[in-house]
């Protein structure tokens, strides 16, 4: 369920930098950009079986845009897990090396052995 209503944009207008709307490059950048859109809106299963079913313009753009804001959703939750796993393995990893560092400093020290050098002390002895 959307609280708030999907069709409310907050529209930041180019103020830097103006360029030319005649320009050639610039519309046909526009209108690939626009077919890349719907390229990417006709792989999806909801927008092909529910959105593409309406022939009111209005209620297309409507549930398009709805479908491609929880799209945007999906992907911040994406990233946040990943973000979180990444976190996670790094922080094994860094505790695997200082446990590591730790060994190799303690056998330096004398204090501990590697069990190799454990069973070979211990045969020895007997």
């Amino acid at each position: 369920m959307v609280e708030e209503d999907p069709l409310t944009v907050k529209v930041d207008h180019l103020k830097d930098k103006p360029f030319n709307k005649d320009d050639d490059v610039i519309k046909a950048t526009s209108f690939e950009v626009i077919e890349t859109l719907r390229d990417v809106l006709k792989s999806s299963s909801l927008w092909r079986d529910h959105v593409q079913t309406y022939t009111q313009v209005y209620m297309r753009l409507k549930l398009t845009l709805e479908l491609l804001k929880k799209e945007i959703e999906i992907t911040k939750i994406q990233e946040s897990i990943a973000k979180a796993i990444e976190e996670k393995i790094s922080g094994e990893q860094r505790r695997f090396l200082l446990n590591e560092q730790l060994k190799a400093i303690k056998k330096e020290l004398g204090v501990e052995t590697d069990d190799k050098t454990a069973l070979s002390g211990l045969y020895l002895k007997v």
